[in-house]
């Protein structure tokens, strides 16, 4: 999303909000009634990307110039991968939530006069929330690799930019980028494991 506000005059003022959010739902499963018997492998895979993008400008010129410019970018997916299904396969089984969670807050705010306050804040959080997991009283059965993994790149850049000129100025600038994804990845209770190699 995208705010701007110019305003001129004696008196002057501006405020622009700008607000971005990205909340995404993604799924990949196999349910409970299915039942799989497999040659190869067999692969289980839900990727989410989501991005916001929130950008604010504001600009103020008068004898008494304020300006407050605000901007937030939130990224707060979810993204799920299960199996629910007996399984008999020759190669891997592969059960994985994968995500790409970007969130970009910019904030600028420009004011002139004689007495010149500006406000400049950007916040950018991402907190993606992903799953890999296999159901309970599951029995998998495979001639080589289980793998049940989460993965994740999680970036958050906040940048507030202010400029004041005048004879008396007064400025605040404040930027906060907040980037923790939450990965889980499990079997559930009563589930039977069998792999002709690795179990991760």
């Amino acid at each position: 999303s995208d705010a701007e506000a110019s305003n001129f005059g004696i008196l002057a003022g501006n405020g622009g909000v700008a607000n971005s959010e990205a909340r995404g739902v993604t799924y990949a499963y196999v349910p409970v009634s299915a039942d799989i018997n497999a040659i190869n492998d067999v692969t289980i895979e839900a990727v989410g990307e989501n991005t916001a993008n929130s950008h604010a400008n504001g600009n103020a010129i008068g004898i008494l110039a304020i300006g407050l410019v605000k901007s937030r970018a939130t990224v707060s997916p979810s993204t799920t991968a299960y199996l629910g299904a007996d399984i008999n396969a020759g190669g891997s089984l592969d059960v994985r939530a994968r995500g790409v969670d970007d969130a970009d807050a910019t904030s600028r705010a420009a004011n002139g006069g004689i007495l010149a306050g500006v406000g400049s804040d950007a916040r950018a959080d991402s907190t993606p929330l992903l799953r890999a997991f296999v159901l309970d009283n599951t029995v998998v059965n495979v001639g080589r690799d289980i793998n049940v993994l989460t993965q994740t790149f999680a970036d958050a850049d906040a940048v507030a930019n202010g400029v004041s000129g005048g004879v008396f100025k007064i400025g605040l600038s404040d930027a906060f980028a907040y980037a923790v994804p939450t990965l889980d990845s499990y079997a559930g209770r009563n589930v039977s494991l069998q792999a002709g190699r690795d179990v991760r």
